[in-house]
């Protein structure tokens, strides 16, 4: 299905994605999102995918997952914290969310970095 965006539905939609971006520990909602933006859910949904080409929440997960790596690679927080700071309250959910996108424990992902690359916090 086509998704007909105008000037004022790509600006909407940009402003949903500086959003996130501005808060990814933050638990959104599409109607919240919708809201925050002035634009009905529908066109949300398919508008983001359409201009992003992924879905709002698959947007939201990649960028969570990015952080959690460069924390891991730049810090010695705990698994826990690092998934806190992802916006996961459990670290379990982090966990399960960060060996599906990379098919690798993230404490597995830890270990593999080198020696003196993560610096000591």
């Amino acid at each position: 299905m086509q998704v007909q965006l105008t000037d004022a539905d790509v600006q909407r939609l940009a402003l949903v994605r500086e959003t996130i971006l501005k808060n990814l520990r933050y638990h959104y909602t599409i109607p919240c999102l919708a809201q925050t933006a002035g634009i009905n859910e529908f066109k949300l949904k398919t508008g983001f995918k359409a201009l992003y080409g992924q879905p709002v929440f698959d947007f939201l997960t990649e960028h969570r997952m990015k952080m959690a790596m460069e924390l891991m690679e730049s810090n010695n927080y705990s698994i826990g914290e690092i998934a806190h700071r992802c916006g996961y309250n459990h670290p379990t959910n982090f966990c399960a969310a960060f060996r599906r996108r990379y098919h690798i424990r993230p404490s597995d992902y830890r270990k593999s970095i080198p020696e003196g690359v993560r610096s000591a916090v």
